[in-house]
């Protein structure tokens, strides 16, 4: 399991977690900010190392061979050159025959495997699609290796040198993939594994192991902080729905996207009605959407007369600012839009510099805050202080504000206090 300090590494260890992996930021994170992802603090690796018995991982970034070799020298017992963390090399992996600590290494299918492999790596595991707790990438990856992999078992001497050169990888270790029907090591599942029923999945489809992982992010807000503590906390993660039931509770609430899908474990819409517990209520539902649609008309009644144009920022996690370009937010986009802001950047893809910030430059920046993180005060005076940016005209004028992580990123009704609570400090 995913981990980013001692405290949830002893909490995983008690929960049955065989190793964990010591990260600065698990990947939701990650992708949450944008910008450069390196390797874990080596402090925090300590720290996680000297709480708990069971294996400690940690990532280093694709082709970062001295990353690599400070965690082999804290003593990690295993290495991810991990596609996770932004790429040192883009050509080039790490030589891990150098190393005496084993590598696990990510393949999307056979003929990228076996390249690790004749690499040095231990173990393979699919990329899945780490932070998004969507399995269908785990396995399109899973059930492409293990197609590949039937294939070259029916093919002669000959076609298995015209393959190994076709797939660029060694013919002895693709022999070995021939003669044994598997990968020549472990073959584990990651990324978007996310319930119970996402690792039994993998582990049908042939994994030999499986990558977990989960965070909760964003503060409880002070108002019902003392009710909040007061509600029995049934699981550390998603709850089935027997558990539900013998609870008896008076209310069940969730993301819709977690009754959606009968693998969440929650139960459907349609099982949950079977079992007679109401998850709609016409009347109710009614009356709420009026009143959203209060706040909606309440929100573009202060909308800005001028369009204004703002981009997200963010610390890295190494004290260096990160450009977060909310490709796909387009949820976050249309709230925003109620009070005419756009963001900028919301067409860019990959990773962004302050360059591109320069050359944009927006009219107000905003930044995010949510349990755990780096102060988002600490990292404004830092962009403040930053002489490359002081002609940005957020910069100049002061634009800057901090957002609740929770209410824009909740994927609810959350987003419209998140809205109002921007307009407030913005003064609209």
């Amino acid at each position: 399991m995913d981990v980013m300090n001692a405290e949830q590494a002893k909490i995983a260890e008690a929960s049955g977690a065989t190793a964990v992996m010591a990260l600065e930021r698990v990947p939701s994170d990650i992708r949450a900010a944008g910008g450069v992802a390196r390797m874990a603090d080596p402090t925090i690796v300590e720290e996680v190392m000297k709480v708990v018995s069971i294996p400690v991982m940690a990532k280093a970034r694709i082709g970062h061979y001295v990353e690599a070799k400070v965690l082999e020298s804290l003593g990690v017992d295993y290495l991810d050159e991990s596609e996770v963390l932004t790429p040192a090399d883009e050509v080039f992996h790490i030589d891990k025959h150098e190393f005496t600590v084993p590598f696990v290494c990510g393949a999307k299918d056979l003929g990228e495997a076996i390249r690790r492999i004749g690499e040095g790596a231990s173990m393979i595991r699919t990329k899945g699609e780490p932070g998004t707790g969507n399995i269908v990438e785990a396995v399109r990856h899973m059930r492409l290796i293990n197609s590949q992999i039937r294939k070259v078992q029916n093919m002669s001497k000959d076609e298995l040198y015209a393959e190994a050169k076709n797939l660029g990888v060694a013919y002895e270790l693709l022999r070995e993939v021939h003669e044994n029907g598997k990968l020549p090591v472990v073959n584990f599942a990651a990324g978007g594994v996310a319930t119970p029923a996402d690792a039994a999945l993998m582990m049908h489809l042939g994994a030999d192991g499986v990558f977990v992982g989960s965070a909760l992010f964003g503060n409880v807000p002070a108002d019902i902080a003392d009710e909040f503590k007061k509600i029995p906390v049934l699981a550390e993660g998603y709850v089935g729905k027997e558990v539900t039931i013998g609870a008896s509770p008076d209310l069940v609430m969730g993301r819709g996207g977690l009754f959606e899908d009968a693998d969440w474990g929650v139960g459907t819409v349609n099982s949950l009605n079977d079992m007679s517990i109401k998850t709609y209520v016409q009347t109710n539902a009614a009356a709420y959407v009026e009143q959203l649609k209060v706040r909606e008309e309440a929100l573009k009644a202060r909308a800005s007369a001028e369009t204004i144009n703002y981009a997200s920022f963010s610390d890295n996690g190494d004290g260096t600012i990160g450009i977060y370009n909310g490709n796909g937010d387009t949820f976050i986009e249309s709230a925003m839009s109620l009070i005419n802001m756009h963001n900028m950047l919301i067409d860019e893809t990959g990773t962004l510099s302050l360059e591109k910030l320069i050359e944009v430059n927006p009219d107000v920046m905003i930044i995010s805050r949510y349990a755990g993180g780096i102060d988002p005060e600490e990292t404004i005076k830092k962009l403040l202080a930053n002489k490359q940016v002081q002609n940005i005209n957020a910069v100049k004028n002061k634009k800057i504000f901090i957002i609740d992580f929770n209410n824009f990123w909740g994927y609810g009704d959350s987003i419209f206090t998140g809205v109002e609570a921007l307009a407030d400090d913005m003064g609209l």
